[in-house]
């Protein structure tokens, strides 16, 4: 199958699950193109060098960075890739012409190839005039990169997919669905994008329109489907698939000593994570004489208002804000880790975690954890058997949990490999993903007569 994604952001560090979607589809011999509107090559994975994906990406637009910061992710790049796909990168900076039709691993190895620097600029500015203008006809310069390269690609998808229903993926989605009203199209609905509280009803509009149209809804657990069957009205049905993760990168290295009483957090800085619900929890946690160390990795909004709290509690020496790290490296610090702490909570705009991959990566790790009751965790968490709830917003209980799980080893142990059990039965991407892929098949496979009727 020949299946379009449609992301805002892609690649994006923090979004591992779409990632590795992109890869199973890839290794089972499909062929994915990612529409993207921009890429953040901060913190790249791995293996989106090793298996040349940066090759299968289409950017609508760049981001609007200073070029010192261009620079430097010029250089994370080139030093990530080792060499390794090196033209690939020619993307980031133009926006594709008319050997978009190509297919897409040839297309950025020779788009510039045999072209002089001068000739390189003026293809550019032709391109980008084009834009302009066009974009001044139609008062909306967004619209006319995204029309710009539909316009020049071949590109015919059997399959349209899009993981996320931002403003942006909303509008790219419905563009291509414009242009392909034969291809069967899905959606995923996950968390910020369908239940944050204050947005522009334009786009509520809109997205809701793509949600009832949709050939069919996944969603990522069944709490989330409980939930939107009573939000929203289908056309199609709603299956789960959850986000999943790389099970086998996440195994235990024997090898790697754990340090004891060491927690971790890995989280984005941000208010749905409770992180400052934890900070208070260090604080009861070392009143009460129980020695530990909280690492907490990732970046986010909140860094300066939580390293305010840390020094202000008198944390500083056992509660550290560090990253965000590469993959391998948080893997190396979750193997060094007794427990891996998340206190999740629902934000003030109605933003939260629905199964956390971060969780089910710690899980994968044989780590206890412990987090909140909150959106449907107890699917993922089951608590006192392969892993420890408490209520959120609850400092004095999580305090509790932690202490509980630093003093009862066995148990912590035993919680491990079970919580392991778990992630490889419903939550690792080998199983998971055949699920969704069989389900696009499926799709496909019924829409292709009208398809073919249609050409």
């Amino acid at each position: 199958m020949k299946i379009a994604y449609i992301r805002n952001t892609f690649p994006k560090p923090t979004e591992t699950f779409i990632l590795e979607e992109i890869l199973y589809l890839k290794r089972a011999g499909h062929e994915v193109r990612i529409i993207s509107n921009w890429s953040d090559l901060s913190n790249l994975n791995g293996k989106i060098i090793d298996e040349g994906l940066l090759g299968n990406v289409v950017c609508f637009g760049l981001k609007k960075i200073a070029l010192s910061e261009q620079l430097n992710i010029a250089l994370r790049f080139l030093w990530a890739s080792r060499g390794k796909h090196y033209r690939n990168f020619f993307w980031f900076n133009f926006i594709k012409d008319r050997d978009v039709d190509a297919e897409l691993k040839r297309i950025f190895t020779k788009k510039f190839s045999g072209l002089s620097f001068f000739e390189k600029t003026k293809k550019q500015v032709a391109e980008r005039w084009e834009i302009f203008i066009d974009g001044i006809r139609k008062n909306n310069i967004s619209v006319s990169k995204s029309e710009y390269v539909l316009k020049y690609q071949t590109f015919s998808p059997d399959h349209i997919h899009c993981p996320f229903l931002f403003a942006w993926d909303v509008d790219a989605l419905a563009q291509l669905h414009a242009a392909l009203p034969r291809v069967p199209y899905t959606v995923t609905l996950r968390s910020r994008d369908i239940y944050l509280e204050k947005a522009d009803p334009r786009y509520l509009s809109r997205r809701n329109k793509i949600i009832r149209e949709a050939s069919k809804i996944f969603t990522i657990s069944e709490f989330n489907k409980k939930t939107l069957s009573s939000m929203f009205s289908f056309q199609g049905e709603m299956q789960v698939v959850h986000s999943s993760i790389d099970a086998l990168l996440f195994t235990v290295d024997p090898a790697i000593v754990v340090k004891e009483n060491q927690l971790i957090c890995v989280a984005r800085l941000v208010p749905k994570k409770g992180l400052e619900v934890l900070i208070e929890a260090c604080a009861l946690l070392r009143a009460s004489g129980q020695p530990f160390q909280l690492s907490i990795v990732g970046g986010g909004v909140l860094r300066s208002v939580l390293l305010q709290q840390i020094e202000s509690a008198g944390l500083s020496d056992v509660v550290h804000i560090v990253g965000p790290f590469r993959h391998k490296v948080i893997k190396d610090m979750l193997n060094e880790s007794e427990i891996f702490v998340l206190p999740c909570v629902v934000a003030s705009d109605g933003d939260r975690d629905i199964l956390p991959n971060s969780l089910k990566e710690a899980m994968a790790m044989e780590r206890l954890v412990v987090t909140s009751d909150v959106s449907g965790i107890d699917e993922l968490v089951c608590d006192g058997i392969d892993g420890l709830l408490v209520a959120p917003n609850d400092p004095v209980a999580l305090a509790e949990k932690i202490r509980f799980g630093l003093r009862n080893k066995e148990f912590a142990r035993i919680a491990g490999r079970k919580a392991r059990n778990k992630i490889l039965q419903g939550f690792d991407i080998n199983g998971e993903g055949r699920k969704f892929e069989q389900e696009i098949s499926r799709l496909v496979s019924h829409a292709a007569p009208a398809i073919h009727s249609h050409a």
